[in-house]
């Protein structure tokens, strides 16, 4: 996913990057009324 880095004012897109550098898994879920429910794992040290 390159939304980030192909317009750097842009207002959206850095998500799924942020979340696959800070992160050791994660994923979302849409529910049912629409929203999304985003989960993620971050690693002790």
């Amino acid at each position: 996913m390159g939304a980030a880095s192909d317009d750097p004012r842009g207002e959206s897109g850095r998500g799924p990057p942020i979340m696959r550098t800070l992160t050791r898994a994660w994923g979302y879920e849409v529910m049912a009324d629409g929203r999304l429910r985003v989960w993620f794992e971050v690693a002790c040290a």
